[in-house]
């Protein structure tokens, strides 16, 4: 028989099992990684793996992490001051009401992180490789993002002062009911950069390149687009004050329904842009190209348009009351129905397509005619 029996390993208690499947259903850690109300400072971490921890109304002041690995990790109400971490990883961190200051990342790769209702200031990342970033009823001020790729960026209602994205990528940008100001983007490849009613001051776009640029129903003002590839673009039901675009690229862009108040449209080339109802007023578009511009019902009030080329501009029904135009502009735009000033007294040249409309109905007089009663011919319909 043998001698050495094993020891009796007590059962859990119900009550604590029951505490841990609630905590699993609800996506809470086990009770070991739930932090609260800890703090930690000067610490340097090397190859560390922190993962599945939950950390509440805690603090980190001065903590270096290098080539760790973070990831399904929760801060909420917490304070991030002076942190650093070189090379490794972040994966799916959210940050719910964390105020987040000094942070640098330098070599990182980030993957799903989430800021909701917090604030991050003067934090800077270089040379990282991030996606799926987003940032939600944030405030956010100086902060750098250098030689950065970011695959997808989201920022929902966010208040930013001094936000930069310097030579980089930025795929899949997206940005929704923003306040932004003294905001840059230089030397960027910007293949989808899609904003919606956003109000930017004193922004500058530089040196980017990419395909898809959207401003829908936003406000800019003070803002630099000058001398930019931005064919294609919409500024649909945008407001701009003070802006520049001049020397831009602006073909097929869509102004419809926008409002230009003192933009600078010199030099720039808006070959078949669309302005349907837009208002341009006292803008500067010195040498401007508008050949085939279709700008139906668009008015223009005390612009610069002395040296602009207008050949074959579309500004049928347009309002020119308070914008004389010169004789060689008259002669080359399409001006069917628009109003003149009573001053500009030169001819509009004919458009032969409306021509030659009127000449097919007048050949063809199309239109009710009066009719004449049939006579009776005398044969009988049953016979």
């Amino acid at each position: 028989m043998p001698t050495d029996i094993p020891p009796v390993v007590p059962l859990p208690d119900i009550a604590e099992i029951q505490q841990q499947v609630d905590s699993a259903l609800v996506g809470l850690p086990p009770k070991s990684r739930v932090f609260k109300k800890r703090h930690f400072r000067d610490r340097e971490l090397q190859g560390l793996v922190l993962a599945d921890c939950f950390f509440i109304e805690c603090s980190f002041e001065r903590i270096t992490f290098r080539d760790c690995d973070v990831r399904q990790v929760r801060f909420e109400r917490c304070t991030l001051s002076d942190v650093s971490m070189v090379s490794g990883q972040l994966d799916r961190l959210m940050f719910t009401e964390c105020q987040l200051e000094h942070l640098s990342l330098l070599e990182v790769n980030v993957y799903g992180l989430v800021c909701n209702e917090g604030s991050l200031q003067v934090c800077q990342a270089e040379n990282c490789l991030s996606e799926d970033l987003s940032l939600n009823k944030c405030l956010v001020s100086d902060i750098q993002i250098r030689n950065s790729r970011l695959s997808q960026f989201n920022a929902q209602s966010i208040t930013a002062q001094n936000l930069m994205f310097h030579e980089g990528q930025l795929q899949d940008a997206n940005w929704h009911a923003c306040q932004l100001q003294a905001c840059s983007w230089r030397e960027l490849v910007l293949t989808r950069h899609i904003m919606g009613s956003c109000q930017l001051e004193n922004c500058t776009w530089q040196g980017i390149s990419g395909l898809a640029r959207t401003w829908f129903v936003c406000q800019l003002s003070g803002c630099v687009l000058a001398g930019l590839p931005l064919s294609g673009s919409s500024f649909h039901r945008s407001e701009l004050e003070d802006c520049s675009l001049a020397g831009s690229q602006l073909a097929q862009a869509i102004f419809t329904e926008a409002r230009l108040l003192r933009c600078d449209f010199s030099q720039a080339q808006l070959n078949q842009v669309q302005g349907q109802d837009a208002q341009f007023v006292e803008c500067q578009m010195g040498e401007s190209t508008w050949v085939n511009a279709i700008l139906p019902r668009a008015e223009f009030k005390h612009c610069e348009l002395t040296q602009a080329n207008l050949q074959q501009a579309d500004l049928r029904v347009a309002d020119l009351r308070e914008q004389p135009l010169t004789a060689k502009q008259v002669q080359s735009a399409r001006l069917h129905a628009a109003q003149r000033a009573r001053t500009d007294t030169t001819p509009a040249s004919s458009d032969p397509f409306l021509i030659a409309i009127d000449q097919w109905y007048a050949r063809h007089q199309l239109g009710p005619r009066q009719q004449t009663a049939a006579r009776p011919t005398g044969a009988s319909r049953y016979v």
